[in-house]
């Protein structure tokens, strides 16, 4: 592994133009260093980037925790949860020469479920699914933000940012 200034200031540029991306609207930390660390060193996944994670999402908290909305964040709690569990025993049962593929197939369905368009009604039914999901998807390869933006997409970006920063802390203490 290189470790040249310059190596650092691309990795150092990566996650902070995602903590940019992710302070801004909510969500976007993940999925966009996910595949540049991958291609760099895919021992930067998932550990490193959800510890760089960590500061930005109580930064966000403190700013906009007035907001959340605390009954979805409950629901998405619990799915959490089973979806952690999950995300773990992917994480045991993949061959170490196939994580990166799996992180690339990872990517392509946090993109697919972002980008589908699908408007979700907001019940608790979806919040534990969403939350199952963003579990899931968080331990195995930091981007466990797609499916809680798609649920939340249609609402506003101070409500989503308040409860999915808290969301991302608990869910990083339990890694």
């Amino acid at each position: 592994m290189d470790t040249s200034l310059a190596h650092l200031a691309l990795i150092m540029g990566i996650v902070v133009f995602g903590a940019m991306l992710q302070g801004s609207v909510g969500f976007g930390l993940g999925p966009f260093a996910v595949p540049l660390l991958v291609l760099i060193d895919p021992s930067y996944i998932p550990g490193p980037l959800i510890m760089a994670a960590v500061s930005l999402t109580v930064l966000m908290y403190r700013r906009e925790g007035h907001a959340m909305d605390k009954e979805g964040f409950s629901w998405a709690i619990a799915g959490r949860v089973a979806g952690t569990v999950l995300g773990a025993l992917t994480l045991l049962l993949v061959p170490k020469d196939k994580l990166s593929l799996m992180y690339g197939l990872m990517v392509l369905l946090a993109v697919a479920l972002t980008g589908s368009g699908l408007k979700l009604k907001m019940n608790h039914r979806n919040l534990l699914l969403a939350g199952t999901l963003s579990g899931m998807m968080g331990t195995a390869a930091a981007i466990g933000g797609a499916s809680m933006a798609m649920l939340y997409q249609h609402v506003p970006v101070r409500v989503f940012a308040g409860p999915y920063p808290l969301f991302l802390l608990w869910a990083r203490c339990w890694r």
